[in-house]
């Protein structure tokens, strides 16, 4: 099986960060005002992205932390930024699942 080429896997990286950032704004109107970058840049992610807060005032990481522990840990990525970014680092975690409420409370 052939690899794609890696301009092809950079451009539909950017068409699909594009297409979230645009479902966002839609849902959120008043974010249309804040001012955004967007770039796909092939490398290793935690020294392109130490390199992208040199000209950055905030860098901005998603965090998919997998089970309670592992949640509550920084990936190496996060960490690497939080260690060597030029900028400060804030870590955005998926919002928590909203718990069940039990049968005897909905009586």
């Amino acid at each position: 099986v052939a690899l794609p080429a890696p301009e092809d896997v950079i451009d539909d990286a950017k068409r699909a960060a594009r297409q979230t950032v645009d479902d966002v704004v839609r849902a959120h109107p008043e974010l249309a005002a804040v001012e955004f970058t967007l770039e796909a840049i092939a490398g290793p992610p935690g020294p392109v992205l130490v390199e992208a807060s040199e000209d950055a005032d905030l860098l901005v990481l998603g965090h998919r932390g997998r089970g309670s522990l592992r949640s509550a840990l920084l990936g190496s990525v996060g960490l690497h930024c939080v260690l060597h970014a030029t900028c400060p680092v804030t870590v955005v975690r998926p919002a928590a699942a909203t718990a069940r409420t039990p049968a005897a409370a909905q009586a």
